[in-house]
């Protein structure tokens, strides 16, 4: 096998995650992902997705400013300063970062560009920051869009924290904040939760945040996270729930708040069923709040519609296809 370190540039985030694993003697999680990491480095440097080819030509033509100045302000991740950039510079900035749209998690500002998401993802953060302790913790975030969240934990230190997003403009989101934002020990593999390998004991955290209602199977799910997490290991559970005390789930016939990948949305009783026999306890509702359109709207950021579309015109805690409107639980669990 040709070795791992054999790398282009532009790949250098997932080369740093090697030497960073090995340099915190996370030695077995290395070995594990080493010929993984490998492949992907291999996939993204063939010329024929246009995609990639699409996203990789705008995050190499990021303009090279170098700064010390970040910070997490009301709401926002924030780096660098407006007095740092010319006017080429800012200009150029913003038109790569639009074209990387859409930007569905966040606020962030970068040298002055304020990027508005379409989701406020400061107040789903605001509902679990206090139940969490995660300074020198291994952390792994499922389906971590453009690493809003990774960044915002950084606040409090955590030993490595990986995100996995699949789908490539996430990814790219996450590079160009990453290139300019100070802040060691954040990574992002672009790969699915199915295809991550299985390093068994090993994550003290992981948060699953708008995935689970994704899937056809959401406790082999549960499952695999399970197994992946450390014998002490706590779950941060995010997802769609819908009204009732019944041990039901909802299963959309065909689309849910216009959602055409949504299989399963369970009662707050159902979702605390499938989490006992996936192999948790302590189980704790930390918040339950009907989504708002306040919190996922329309922005210049992002796509054309948003939450108010989704919602019967006339009765806006129905969705179009006249199922309930969204309602989302965050549970905090922690392995048996």
């Amino acid at each position: 096998m040709v070795s791992v370190y054999i790398f282009y540039s532009r790949e250098i985030n997932m080369k740093n995650l090697l030497e960073t694993a090995k340099s915190l003697r996370m030695d077995f999680f290395a070995e594990k992902m080493e010929d993984f990491l490998f492949e992907k480095v291999l996939f993204f440097q063939q010329p024929k997705n246009k995609l990639i080819e699409k996203f990789d030509k705008l995050y190499q033509s990021l303009p090279d400013i170098n700064t010390k100045i970040s910070g997490f302000e009301k709401g926002f991740v924030s780096v660098g300063s407006e007095k740092e950039i010319s006017k080429e510079d800012c200009d150029l900035l913003h038109n790569i970062l639009k074209e990387m749209k859409p930007w569905r998690k966040g606020p962030f500002r970068l040298f002055g560009i304020e990027i508005d998401s379409e989701w406020n993802s400061f107040l789903k953060w605001q509902r679990f920051e206090n139940y969490i302790d995660i300074k020198d913790k291994k952390i792994l975030d499922i389906g971590s869009s453009n690493g809003y969240y990774l960044f915002k934990m950084s606040e409090q230190k955590p030993l490595i924290s990986i995100g996995i997003e699949p789908f490539i403009p996430y990814y790219y989101q996450f590079r160009a904040i990453r290139k300019y934002l100070n802040t060691d020990n954040i990574f992002t593999i672009p790969v699915s939760f199915d295809a991550l390998p299985e390093v068994k004991g090993f994550y003290d955290y992981i948060f699953c945040m708008g995935v689970l209602y994704h899937r056809k199977c959401p406790m082999e799910m549960l499952a695999k996270i399970k197994r992946i997490m450390a014998d002490d290991g706590v779950l941060i559970l995010e997802t769609l729930i819908i009204p009732g005390n019944e041990n039901i789930a909802l299963v959309p016939e065909k689309r849910y708040a216009a959602m055409n990948n949504v299989h399963f949305i369970p009662t707050l009783k159902t979702l605390e069923i499938w989490l006992k026999k996936s192999g948790f306890h302590d189980i704790f509702v930390l918040d339950i709040t009907r989504t708002s359109i306040d919190e996922q709207r329309r922005t210049p950021w992002t796509f054309e519609k948003s939450l108010v579309d989704f919602l019967d015109c006339n009765d806006k805690n129905k969705t179009v296809e006249g199922y309930s409107a969204p309602i989302r639980a965050v549970i905090k669990a922690k392995v048996l």
